[in-house]
């Protein structure tokens, strides 16, 4: 009809009535009927993408707030185009026969193209098209200069190229890459690299020491891309025991970048996977304290350094420890100064009344001939904690292993410590066990020390709720996942204990337990702690089964402003370790 819009000018009404709602259009004339069928000029024509459609039955456009741009022009009318995604930004890591192409995300893309050429004019240019953000160039020749460029997809609307990449293949030694590793979820830490100048290859190499992530038959690897800057590294079911959940261990890595064959290793570095927190409510939360006090006859010929001089020290050390339960090793039935004297845990008890109570009646611990047969001892404060039942066993009745001296070693069979408690604000139950298994470094010793750490859990499991209920076993165990991977700590771990050290706090872990990595000059007594590059060696533990979990652990070493050992608070050539677990039930 004369006058009417064509079906043209009233999808161009209906657009520009849509447009009128929005905010960033709000100013412009609203078209008319009159206006439309006269061809009148417009103030502007509206280009929108493909998110503004006509139905096909009105011819009326739909328009979202972010699908149009404005065109400055004098022309009636609307025209419908896509808008074109923005230019990747390409970077692009060398190697010998290969290019690594990278670029960040471009929003809206599906699919990006790279084309390359050894021309400049990209004259025989080759063209691959991926849905990813990186894409490897393979099967080129060395030593030659290529020209790069790609361009982001979206449909069938290409974003302009990229400024075109002059690289040449390269067969030199990869650069120094540094690396750091950070806690990443329960068996898992997060490894981040810096971007290798060139490489063909990159590898994770991870282990439970640093010097076992030098063979293959002592780490594990895990391949990643080149174009990465990090990975999500999830420690494999056969590690875990040794560096994953509860194992109390660090993960130590580091990355191995290959190139026409050339490797560079970086830097180690260690973190440990993401530790849980003691369950519970604050009240079933206790800290359990593991301390080998050093016997009466390990430094009667020190000076300075008698049982009577260090004995202040112990109490300050536990005292500074406000533990709930302690478990005591090398606190012998010796007499501390000649036959007349008070033995070693009786003096030590009576130094420690009323805060602490023993365990054990004089009745169960009798006497010993050996200077730390009867060492294990087991201490609870009695505002806290309840003692319901306890005993002193030989670690010699667990196991089936002989049990015979090496060549390493003169230490007699020791006894082992336990006791059933309840803590006494939330009648919680629990077991605790105190145990010092030999040392030695023979086959026989590391065969017996697993025998006693499996007859130990035998001998709790066997008692009501030993199965069920939370068991702490502290002690000198003799054993670090470095000298001793398959050693007892890592059979607790494989068998449902969890380490206090892998908490949520950990305090002084660069010290070692004990401090007698010079003992030959100064009885294990040294002025400042022994200087480890990652981690210190641990033989002291604490490990709590049925009630996974540590909210804070230290490994009690209480040094001056200068960094030198507090005597005040040092009363054994071993460091107290303290924990806070919880022991709900």
């Amino acid at each position: 009809m004369p006058g009417s819009p064509t079906p043209r000018h009233r999808l161009t009404i209906s657009a520009i009535t849509a447009l009128a709602l929005l905010s960033s259009v709000a100013a412009a004339p609203a078209a008319t009927a009159s206006s439309a069928s006269t061809n009148t000029p417009m103030p502007a024509t509206v280009t929108l993408n493909a998110a503004a459609h006509a139905t096909a039955a009105t011819g009326v456009a739909s328009v979202s707030p972010a699908s149009f741009s404005m065109v400055p022009q004098h022309t009636a009318g609307f025209i419908f185009t896509a808008k074109k995604p923005a230019k990747p930004k390409v970077n692009i890591i060398p190697g010998s026969k290969r290019l690594t192409v990278k670029w960040p995300k471009v929003s809206g893309a599906s699919k990006y193209q790279v084309v390359y050429s050894l021309r400049k004019d990209f004259k025989g240019a080759k063209k691959v098209t991926t849905k990813t953000t990186a894409k490897s160039l393979t099967k080129l020749k060395k030593g030659k200069v290529y020209y790069v460029k790609v361009r982001a997809l979206k449909g069938k609307v290409a974003s302009g190229y990229s400024k075109a990449i002059k690289v040449k293949t390269v067969s030199a030694t990869p650069a120094t890459v540094s690396v750091k590793a950070v806690p990443a979820g329960v068996n898992k830490i997060k490894v981040t690299w810096s971007q290798p100048a060139r490489a063909e290859s990159l590898k994770i190499l991870v282990s439970h020491n640093n010097k076992a992530l030098e063979k293959s038959s002592t780490r594990f690897t895990v391949s990643a891309p080149v174009h990465k800057n990090s990975a999500i590294v999830t420690i494999p079911s056969s590690w875990r025991s040794k560096i994953g959940d509860g194992s109390g261990n660090p993960a130590f890595v580091r990355v191995l970048v290959t190139n026409a064959g050339k490797t560079k290793k970086t830097k180690i570095t260690h973190t440990y996977t993401t530790a849980r927190s003691a369950k519970g409510t604050s009240a079933q939360k206790l800290r359990f304290a593991a301390y080998n006090v050093g016997s009466v006859a390990a430094t009667k010929n020190l000076a300075g350094r008698s049982w009577t001089q260090r004995q202040a020290a112990v109490v300050r050390a536990v005292e500074r420890s406000k533990a709930d339960v302690i478990a005591f090793q090398e606190l012998t039935t010796a007499p501390v100064n000649g036959t007349d004297s008070p033995r070693q845990y009786l003096a030590l008890a009576k130094a420690l009344a009323p805060t602490y109570k023993s365990a054990l009646t004089e009745a169960q611990v009798g006497t010993a001939p050996g200077a730390t047969t009867k060492g294990a001892h087991i201490f609870y404060n009695p505002t806290k904690v309840r003692k319901i039942s306890s005993g002193l066993h030989s670690t010699k009745a667990v196991t089936s292993v002989p049990y015979k001296r090496d060549s390493t070693t003169n230490e007699t069979v020791k006894y082992f410590a336990w006791a059933y408690m309840e803590n006494i604000a939330t009648k919680d139950r629990f077991y605790v066990v105190s145990l010092h298994i030999p040392k030695g470094t023979s086959a026989e010793a590391q065969r017996l020390r697993l025998g006693i750490t499996e007859g130990v859990n035998k001998f709790i499991a066997a008692k009501s709720g030993g199965k069920t209920l939370p068991v702490v076993i502290m002690g000198d165990l003799n054993t670090d996942v470095a000298r001793y991977p398959n050693g007892a700590t890592t059979w607790l771990a494989a068998n449902g204990y969890y380490s206090a050290a892998h908490a949520k706090k950990r305090v002084n872990m660069g010290i070692g337990t004990t401090n007698n990595q010079t003992a030959k000059t100064d009885g294990g007594y040294p002025r400042k702690p022994f200087k480890y590059a990652y981690v210190g060696t641990r033989i002291d533990h604490i490990f709590i089964k049925n009630s996974p979990g540590s909210s804070y652990y230290e490994n009690q070493a209480v040094l001056n402003s200068d960094g030198s050992f507090n005597d005040a608070f040092r009363g054994s050539d071993h460091n107290l370790q303290v924990a806070q677990l919880s022991v709900a039930n």
